[in-house]
């Protein structure tokens, strides 16, 4: 009996990592008897990353048709104690956009004493997430942000145009996109090709550092990498054996039982694991001029004109050859008809050699996400996804840079107005200006650093352009809080006993009083102000600053949410009130000041 098997006849739900490197094997193949398929990402540990296991748990579940892809989160070589929630967002936000959807957090120690913090650890190992942290309690947004990122993303089916075959060497993986650079040159771009050679030629051996002590080459491959490699396309690898029994083509999609389908079928040329492109099974060869005959759109780049194996030989061989010039034929035929702008004989759309537009257009494949800076370039560090049904569309975008910014985002969608949904208030609005163009919605947004939000399509409209306001809070400061602060530590933390005075906001670790300077808790601050009400009512914020890591907030002895990402800001207009007002502020840093 296999695990599978074992696992249901106990009625539980079986789950498995990647088993490659460790294993010879298709890295793919295994996912077809799991339930949910499962990566890893680490923290700060490029030498233990492993953006080939993301890939190869996130390609197997499209392929095998499993809705939920979860990840071994933040694991960490070593720990620092300075980890905190908004630190940890933007490498979170990157794996929602690769195609997880639920995090299993590395790592929850059993700390079995009461008085002793922070507790027991798995000798260093994985981000400290467990009882004794200090923002534990406060914590708790981030993990509502989570539930929320995850209830989306779970919806629906994954939106992926592209799938690249993994080819038939053992062992063999899903396909880094840094390898696709002499295959699909045009689309990567010339910044990202030109990167890769200058990564592989590795002038001067540079070494990194990170974490300390911990050294290796500064040219490996680090998940960095993930982020919108194909600039607007979103791509699966694709096994041999979703090739060969799961493939089948409908209006010119090739099509998956589970539910994934591909514009477009790329066929690697010379690859690490790969580097003779001259072989091809004719089993292979076979499937590849069905689809194509089917009508499905292929990109090979390589000339094979053999079998991998002595089976059938030298029968092998010549079919090989035979199905190969099959495919040059249909090619030729698809070039013509393009260049004279006629019908195809037949079905096929064959394209050899490596794909240097810049786009697949003139495939019929557009770009599902386009985002650009107001000077009009593409915007980097934006990481994506998207996930549709029947009755909506949604997309995630996450803007990874530790900046703010404003872009332009045009999206494959039309017919339904665009909704802002905010996973870190729970906040949803409307987009007040919006446009229909050439079958996409074009929307400007406003990103904060490492910022995100989904933009959902949900309803029917016969609108193409709307312009009713803002699609962001524009913010006019109307008072400052001057007054002193009472602040009160936990003197079990090894606080001071009584509540001291701040006349203005510093950094403990800079204060003279040393139980303040080496303070890892929480401490309240309370202070007390007047508030004279506007004419025109209009909602109140509470502008934080700079946090120093988690504020939760407290008007009149009414929650008013926690501030743990930028822009630090929570909304306190039902808590506020005219004349005095008692306003407290839980601020919860890490055990990295200790």
């Amino acid at each position: 009996a296999t695990l599978r098997d074992l696992a249901h006849a106990k009625g539980c739900t079986f789950s498995a990592e990647s088993v490659a490197p460790t294993m010879v094997s298709d890295g793919l193949l295994h996912y077809q008897n799991v339930d949910v398929p499962m990566g890893e990402f680490w923290l700060r540990s490029p030498t233990h990353d492993k953006p080939s296991d993301m890939l190869d748990a996130i390609s197997g579940a499209h392929i095998y048709g499993k809705n939920i892809v979860q990840a071994e989160a933040f694991t960490e070589l070593k720990l620092a104690w300075d980890e905190h929630p908004a630190m940890l967002k933007a490498l979170q936000d990157r794996n929602y956009a690769l195609g997880v959807n639920r995090l299993v957090y590395h790592v929850f120690v059993h700390n079995p004493w009461l008085d002793r913090r922070p507790g027991m650890t798995l000798s260093g190992i994985g981000l400290f997430l467990q009882r004794d942290q200090t923002w534990w309690k406060p914590g708790r947004a981030w993990v509502d942000y989570a539930r929320r990122c995850q209830a989306l993303l779970q919806l629906g089916r994954p939106v992926v145009d592209v799938a690249v075959f993994t080819g038939e060497e053992t062992p063999r993986r899903a396909i880094l996109p840094n390898r696709l650079v002499n295959d699909l040159p045009g689309i990567v771009g010339p910044q990202a090709v030109a990167a890769e050679h200058q990564r592989l030629a590795n002038v001067g051996l540079p070494m990194r550092e990170q974490p300390e002590k911990v050294s290796a080459s500064a040219n490996i491959e680090t998940a960095d990498m993930l982020v919108d490699p194909l600039h607007g396309y979103k791509y699966d690898s694709f096994n041999k054996d979703a090739l060969l029994r799961l493939a089948k083509v409908e209006n010119g999609r090739i099509v998956l039982p589970g539910g994934a389908s591909y514009g477009l079928l790329v066929v690697p040329g010379t690859q690490k694991m790969n580097p003779d492109s001259t072989a091809m099974s004719p089993e292979v060869a076979r499937k590849l001029r069905e689809l194509a005959q089917a009508g499905a759109t292929i990109v090979l780049n390589r000339q094979p004109s053999r079998s991998p194996e002595l089976r059938n030989f030298p029968n092998a061989d010549k079919e090989v050859r035979q199905v190969v010039l099959d495919l040059h034929r249909a090619s030729d035929v698809a070039a013509f008809a393009s260049h004279v702008g006629a019908a195809t004989a037949g079905k096929s759309n064959i394209l050899l050699g490596s794909f240097t537009a810049e786009s697949f257009h003139e495939l019929g494949v557009e770009r599902d996400v386009i985002a650009t800076i107001p000077s009009g370039q593409r915007a980097r560090g934006i990481a994506w996804t998207h996930r549709t049904a029947p009755e909506f569309d949604i997309y995630f975008i996450s803007n990874q840079l530790d900046s703010a910014r404003t872009i332009d985002l045009s999206l494959r969608v039309a017919g339904r107005p665009p909704e802002l949904w905010d996973a870190v208030t729970g906040e949803i609005q409307s987009a007040r200006t919006w446009q229909v163009t050439d079958g996409r919605t074009r929307l400007p947004l406003f990103l904060d650093r490492n910022a995100s939000v989904f933009v959902v399509f949900r309803k029917t409209t016969m609108q193409t352009t709307v312009a009713t306001g803002s699609n962001w809070v524009k913010l006019t400061p109307v008072q400052t809080l001057a007054n002193s602060w009472q602040v009160g530590f936990d003197p079990k933390l090894g606080g001071p006993a009584q509540s001291v005075a701040f006349a203005q906001l510093t950094d403990w670790s800079q204060h003279p009083n040393a139980a303040i300077k080496h303070y890892s808790g929480t401490a309240d601050y309370t202070q007390t102000f007047r508030w004279k009400p506007a004419k025109n009512a209009q909602r109140v914020y509470l502008e934080l600053g700079q946090v120093a890591n988690l504020a939760e907030v407290q008007l009149n002895g009414r929650p008013c949410g926690i501030a743990w990402t930028a822009p630090y800001r929570v909304d306190i207009t039902e808590a506020l009130k005219k004349g005095d007002n008692q306003l407290k502020i839980k601020v919860t840093n890490t055990w990295a000041n200790r």
